[in-house]
């Protein structure tokens, strides 16, 4: 699929439409705009998008609030669009800090020989969802939405977080116009980031705002008595308006780490707050204040060295084990069989070590900084590290919004080694592919962070034995023993053994493209041990063609489809870990038949040793056939740049197994 980032960046004027436009207003002027083909052919198309972003200030107890409006128009191409019908929202609140939403208004518009007929949505459409003790959910629903059709909803969210939401300039769906304004007053000092590949240039002005300042006495209980005070106060907001026409949707491509990080978008971080004249409250600008934030702000100083209930089990591991190795190991397994992972990646809130090993279950941050205290205490160099799950994406920048997850890092060996006891499949150094996410952050005691890669520095394989007789009608049957080993032996146990066995059968026949497939058996290892399965199977892929017989050399095992079909890349590739695929496949052939010719032998190399593949196909005696063939992806990451030479390497692979045995009848 050809596509292109097209954008126009208005910087010398506005439309007379990047103003905000009235709610329920749609005609018939709205169906007749000029759309591109790209537009056209995708499932629903962003007619118009708009943007308004501001603080208003309440009074010293609520303090700046924070107010975003939404006001979107969308027209509904085919039926994939039709999701766009639905619309949520989330809200976060935790004590006074809160966000809520008001002023919601969705209608949806339909084309007709009388003109253009509206409908409103019932305030019965709006749904409310509470996603968790945090989390809540607004589902605005908009009423007959169907093909051809034109949808629109507005909304504004209030919010006393100060956190600036992301500016989306590319969609899942093409952008016709769109318009967005943020007003900063002068006492907040955000961070700004650009990612993408689209130029994002905004208009940048300074304006002058008068806002009512008032003040309140509070009661005994923190609550208000009433107003004591008055200022009107002048002062300075930095102003930044976007406009973009003709945006190109982001497209979804294989071997993504996660398709959010490559989205054009600006980005807010909140550096630093004047509270008052003078005073002004930092939260990170350099890594080191990241590290600084998290050992003071969340308090995490205060939770390692709150462990006194973890003396005895330190005490008793010690008593065990001396050695270094052995000790990481004792502790690291303590951990992960004590504790059980909520499946919450992090909860920097409200932590509560003990309660959570009293209660055996916790999140990513209780389970690993209790595996840092515990490492501490049996007399061990260890640290947390700050990271950033492959679904939250990759923070690029000093941040303490962007991590999400929290791992327990030890020296062994002069080395960092990183753990994660959430994971009980895993032993120390391996950790699971959600958290494999370029770079975490090692958080010291002084007040200083270290980068340190997340990446696996073990290779993983995966070795398949096959044994088939091929008869006659060039049917194949046969044995498969498949061993796996690290991370993808990690991945093997924890998608088969929690599974049915019915469930087992089914993914396996998606794993293999095989619904042949007879008695599995599964045995699951130990890491570091492999897993394997063996099973039965019948292959019905061979072709006869007058006196010829013509074998896939390994059966449904052959590679026939390139991943890489796009014509240009824009993301790196991401191939997860280190990895060496090799089948060995024994095939005796039918009586009655020779071999006319078997595939040449073959070896392709990637630049740089990033990749080696190799095919070999051999017969000893005449009556039986060997194929070996090996894959080995030595880089995890490999640049947009490369995408030919990967594109062309995995078509030399599918060209290659496509090649059969042809036999003749002799």
């Amino acid at each position: 699929m050809k596509y292109t980032l097209t954008v126009i960046v208005l910087i010398c004027f506005f439309q007379t439409n990047a103003q905000e436009f009235k709610s329920g207003k749609i005609d018939q002027d709205w169906f007749e705009k000029t759309l591109t083909e790209e537009q056209l052919e995708a499932p629903a198309v962003f007619l118009e998008k708009y943007r308004d972003t501001n603080f208003e200030y309440r009074d010293n107890l609520d303090g700046w609030t924070l107010f975003t409006t939404i006001h979107n128009v969308i027209k509904i191409n085919n039926t994939e669009g039709l999701e766009y019908g639905t619309h949520k929202v989330v809200l976060q609140h935790q004590g006074r800090q809160e966000e809520k939403i008001d002023r919601i208004e969705a209608y949806s518009y339909s084309k007709s020989s009388a003109g253009v007929e509206r409908t409103k949505m019932s305030r019965s459409e709006v749904i409310d969802n509470k996603l968790n003790k945090w989390l809540d959910e607004k589902v605005i629903v908009i009423p007959n939405v169907k093909v051809g059709d034109i949808i629109e909803y507005s909304y504004r969210v209030e919010s006393t977080y100060w956190h600036i939401k992301d500016l989306n300039v590319q969609e899942d769906i093409p952008v016709l116009h769109a318009y967005a304004k943020i007003a900063i007053p002068q006492f907040f000092d955000y961070n700004v980031y650009v990612k993408g590949d689209i130029q994002i240039v905004p208009k940048l002005s300074v304006g002058g705002r008068t806002e009512n300042f008032s003040t309140e006495d509070k009661n005994p209980f923190g609550g208000r008595t009433q107003r004591t005070d008055f200022a009107n106060i002048r002062f300075k907001e930095n102003i930044s308006e976007f406009e973009f026409s003709n945006v190109s949707p982001i497209i979804e491509e294989e071997f993504t780490n996660n398709i959010e990080n490559f989205r054009s978008a600006v980005l807010w971080e909140l550096g630093a707050v004047e509270m008052s004249k003078g005073n002004k409250v930092n939260r990170a600008k350099t890594w080191d204040q990241v590290a600084d934030y998290y050992y003071e702000q969340l308090e995490l100083s205060d939770n390692l060295e709150s462990t006194n209930f973890l003396d005895e089990s330190a005490q008793a591991l010690k008593s065990k084990h001396s050695n270094q190795v052995e000790l990481i190991e004792a502790v690291y397994r303590f951990i992960q069989n004590k504790m059980t992972w909520d499946e919450k990646e992090y909860n920097y809130d409200t932590p509560d070590l003990r309660k959570a090993f009293k209660d055996g279950s916790g999140s990513s941050y209780e389970i690993n900084v209790l595996l840092v205290a515990l490492l501490k205490k049996v007399g061990l160099n260890s640290s947390p590290v700050m990271a950033s799950t492959k679904s939250n994406g990759v923070p690029l920048y000093p941040t303490v919004n962007g991590f999400n997850y929290v791992l327990a890092a030890v020296v062994k060996d002069n080395e960092w080694l990183v753990m994660d006891a959430t994971e009980k499949n895993a032993i120390p150094g391996l950790l699971p592919e959600r958290i494999m996410n370029w770079e975490g952050r090692l958080v010291k005691q002084n007040g200083t962070s270290k980068g340190i890669p997340l990446f696996a520095k073990k290779f993983s394989s995966q070795k398949t034995m096959v044994i088939a007789s091929v008869n006659t009608e060039g049917i194949a049957t046969g044995k498969l023993r498949a061993s796996y080993s690290n991370n993808l032996a990690l991945s093997f146990v924890n998608i088969y053994k929690p599974a049915a066995a019915s469930t087992r059968e089914k993914i396996l026949a998606k794993e293999f493209e095989s619904d042949l497939i007879t008695n599995p058996q599964f045995k699951f290892g130990t890491l570091p041990k492999s897993s394997t399965v063996s099973f039965a199977f019948e292959d019905d892929t061979s072709e006869i063609i007058g006196d010829k017989l013509y074998i896939l050399p390994q059966l449904f095992l052959s590679a026939t489809e390139n991943p890489f079909t796009l014509e240009k890349r824009s993301y790196t590739i991401d191939f997860s870990y280190p990895k060496q695929i090799e089948n060995v496949v024994t095939l005796n052939l039918p009586v009655g038949y020779a071999i006319a010719s078997l595939p040449e032998a073959i070896e392709i190399n990637l630049p740089g040793n990033m990749g080696v593949y190799r095919f070999k196909c051999s017969s000893a005696t005449g009556t039986s056939v060997q194929v070996v063939r090996s894959l080995s992806i030595n880089t995890t990451l490999i640049d947009a740049e490369m995408y030919n030479e990967i594109k062309k390497f995995f078509a030399q692979i599918v060209n290659k197994e496509k090649e059969t045995i042809v036999l003749i009848k002799g």
